[in-house]
């Protein structure tokens, strides 16, 4: 034993030395520290924690309840002796008390307070190991990252020379995952009846084996190729288990019942664990299968509207061709009503060839390939602009674009994002006789905007505006397929 710092509360030097020489005689090396006031006691016990408090409860001016009260404060896992010739009143706090008439008990009480000290400090351990392992349970995702922390955890939470992981699998256990000095039976698979982590789950209780060769629950031939002598198996959930914590002793061991509830605590964070993967996982299948659905129902859309768009052209085609044959025919002397006809056909073919134009590009997007590039949306933004403002020179539109907006994405797909949003604010501004558009950057994020001051919509038709052909005002008073929103959407 490494000499003891000791921190002697009295004001006797004899009687300090008497109690030095009595450890001495019984061989434990201390390094005394004589104190007899309040200051002196505070300087020492911040310079360095002692290993022991001896006081003298008699002392005058500064006594045992005094320094109890210090040490409770700044040191209270130090255990804390009475070496005095009165006797005062027993306290919480106090470790144990020895009369100075009778020293020849003080080395016995220092070597109770030591034991109970190291004890002490074992049990804060395997309480931090098992706090962090209950906090890596919580996040475990997965039955690897389960199985990991509790084979480690087991081992050193109960000191022991193995821990195995089991899981009910039907009528069988199946050792899933282990930690141990020599191999056990990771991977293999028991049935229920013959090993006794099956005994632990059909049962619903802890197994506490001490001796294997003289426990009738354990099958020996099983056994005794391992090094395993003594073992407790903890189940896995109490009402209804569904697998078994293990570890194993190489010598003859009787476990402790800290280690037993340490154990026990550990099981009952691992079924919590267990049930939160089975959660997941079961979210996760949800989510693929929603995934597929949803993949297979965008493919067969693409489908049709690819069909449909490609298939359309020709016969629209056909109809524009014969509406203009049929106003060659009727040139010479075609009466009102046949002029309005072959007018409104040719109307109604060019309507119809941009609708499938823009389903043709809506479905085009979905099988594009993204190359993504440094985009610079300012000078997309700018050059937009300037050609909407060329093309309609009669109207005051006031613009403002933040400089310096920059992203990585596609360059192409992302001047069609910049078309449909700026041609829209462009188009639905035209009533307004001071007009406004902006394009900049929401303060704080890395999201960019298109705002202007158009004619707007009701907020609660705003879930529509990017579903196809759907049109929140009159094609007569703003002309439109209802595609360009959907096909922002889309890229």
């Amino acid at each position: 034993m490494n000499a003891l710092r000791v921190l002697h509360v009295d004001d006797s030097a004899d009687d300090i030395r008497l109690v030095r020489l009595e450890l001495e005689r019984e061989g434990i090396a201390t390094d005394v520290v004589p104190v007899a006031t309040r200051e002196a006691f505070l300087a020492e016990v911040e310079r360095q924690t002692p290993d022991l408090i001896f006081v003298d409860h008699g002392l005058p001016g500064f006594g045992g309840d005094a320094a109890l009260d210090l040490a409770a404060e700044r040191c209270p896992q130090v255990p804390f002796i009475v070496v005095s010739g009165s006797l005062g009143l027993p306290r919480p706090g106090v470790t144990d008390f020895v009369p100075k008439s009778e020293l020849w008990r003080l080395p016995a009480a220092v070597r109770r307070a030591c034991e109970q000290d190291a004890k002490m400090a074992g049990w804060l351990r395997s309480s931090r190991r098992l706090v962090d392992a209950v906090q890596a349970l919580s996040q475990a995702e997965d039955l690897a990252a389960v199985t990991s922390v509790v084979r480690k955890a087991a081992r050193d939470l109960a000191g022991a020379d193995g821990a195995t992981f089991v899981l009910r699998d039907g009528d069988t256990c199946h050792y899933v995952d282990e930690d141990a000095v020599g191999p056990l039976w990771k991977g293999r698979r028991f049935p229920l009846t013959t090993c006794i982590s099956g005994w632990v789950m059909l049962n619903r209780q802890p197994a506490v084996i001490r001796d294997i060769y003289v426990d009738r629950r354990i099958p020996l031939d099983v056994y005794k190729t391992t090094f395993v002598r003594s073992l407790v198996m903890m189940p896995i959930r109490g009402d209804a288990p569904v697998g078994a914590i293990g570890v194993y002793w190489a010598r003859r061991h009787v476990p402790l019942p800290e280690e037993i509830d340490f154990l026990q605590a550990l099981a009952n964070a691992a079924a919590a664990a267990l049930e939160h993967v089975r959660v997941i996982a079961g979210l996760q299948r949800q989510l693929r299968e929603q995934a597929r659905q949803l993949q297979m129902a965008n493919e067969e859309i693409d489908a049709f509207s690819y069909v449909v768009s490609h298939d359309l052209q020709e016969p629209l085609r056909r109809i524009a061709s014969q509406a203009v044959f049929l106003a060659r025919e009727l040139e010479g002397a075609p009466s009102p009503k046949s002029a309005e006809c072959v007018v409104r056909i040719k109307a109604e073919v060019t309507q119809m060839s941009r609708l499938t134009e823009a389903l043709f590009r809506l479905a085009k997007f979905a099988r594009m390939e993204l190359r993504r590039d440094r985009v610079d949306v300012t000078a997309f933004a700018a050059e937009i602009l300037q050609r909407l403002t060329a093309g309609s020179p009669e109207r005051l539109v006031e613009t403002h674009i933040a400089g310096g907006l920059v992203l990585d994405g596609d360059p192409g797909m992302f001047r069609i994002v910049m078309e449909n949003l700026l041609t829209n604010a462009w188009k639905f501004t035209a009533p307004r006789k001071c007009a406004r558009i902006e394009v900049g950057l929401v303060p704080g994020t890395r999201f960019f905007f298109v705002r202007d001051n158009g004619v707007g919509f009701p907020m609660e038709e705003a879930g529509r505006l990017f579903t196809p052909f759907q049109r929140l005002h009159p094609a007569s008073q703003f002309p439109g397929n209802g595609v360009g929103l959907a096909t922002v959407l889309r890229i």
